[in-house]
């Protein structure tokens, strides 16, 4: 479900968006930015989040738990959006929280299953398979609810969804250890069942070893490559309601030109 989180998101998006529009009074640049905000944030930031899932701050399971606990609490809150610009950020949010899921998701798959065998295969597969499938069932799901009783139901049934699954994820996803060896996983199997959400040895680095490695991480070149693609983004939605010629146009398109070129250099 963690692969599915920003598909399912969009698609409900997607189908329910003409209902938001007349219920928020939302302008076709706000409309726009509901289903393109999720998906820009959760591409955005899957490598920043890859990089921090990996320093180990935290254990992968509790960056899983509370990405996912995230997830459905900021979905819970679009449900009561007073207007196009909240819901348009809530989106963003959401799609800051699924970018943090994924990463965590596949770090724990990938130390739990190391070696090649044919049951890896099948997990992956069934992981990826998420996404496809939140294609289908997000779109019909979505607008069955929708047309059934109001717009805000999608949202308030794919946060209870995800709050079940965040609690089932206290009980059966483990809490690996990034050094341990595939063996030890297969000698301690009670680590699969077990419903504690906190730390297990060696799943924390010190803290003289996390700074270093966050330094490692480009962040200046991510913030303005972010940066430069909002600017642009947001240039090219509201230029066709405001005219290309107005000075906010112009200034946004040369911004993000310019934090474009500073990210190349």
């Amino acid at each position: 479900m963690a692969a599915a989180s920003s598909v399912f998101l969009q698609r409900s998006m997607v189908v329910i968006a003409a209902d938001v529009a007349d219920a928020l009074d939302m302008s076709p640049a706000e409309m726009a930015w509901s289903t393109a905000a999720s998906g820009l944030a959760t591409g955005a930031l899957l490598i920043p989040f890859g990089h921090l899932a990996d320093t180990n701050i935290v254990s992968r399971k509790t960056f899983l738990l509370l990405s996912l606990a995230a997830y459905a609490l900021l979905v819970a809150l679009t449900s009561f959006a007073p207007g196009g610009v909240i819901f348009d950020l809530m989106a963003g949010l959401m799609g800051v929280a699924c970018a943090a899921t994924i990463p965590a998701a596949v770090g724990i798959l990938s130390l739990v299953y190391r070696r090649a065998s044919r049951r890896k295969n099948i997990v992956f597969s069934s992981f990826l398979m998420g996404s496809p499938a939140a294609t289908v069932v997000g779109g019909l799901v979505s607008g069955k609810l929708a047309s059934a009783y109001s717009w805000k139901t999608p949202f308030i049934f794919l946060a209870a969804l995800y709050a079940f699954i965040t609690v089932l994820g206290c009980f059966f996803v483990p809490n690996v250890v990034p050094g341990a060896s595939p063996d030890t996983f297969a000698a301690k199997p009670t680590q699969f069942s077990s419903p504690s959400c906190h730390f297990m040895p060696g799943t924390r680095r010190r803290p003289n070893m996390i700074w270093p490695s966050l330094a490692k991480f480009d962040w200046m070149g991510t913030f303005l490559l972010l940066a430069g693609t909002l600017l642009f983004a947001v240039a090219l939605t509201i230029g066709p309601g405001q005219s290309w010629e107005t000075p906010t146009v112009i200034l946004l398109l040369l911004l993000g030109i310019l934090l474009f070129g500073c990210f190349v250099v």
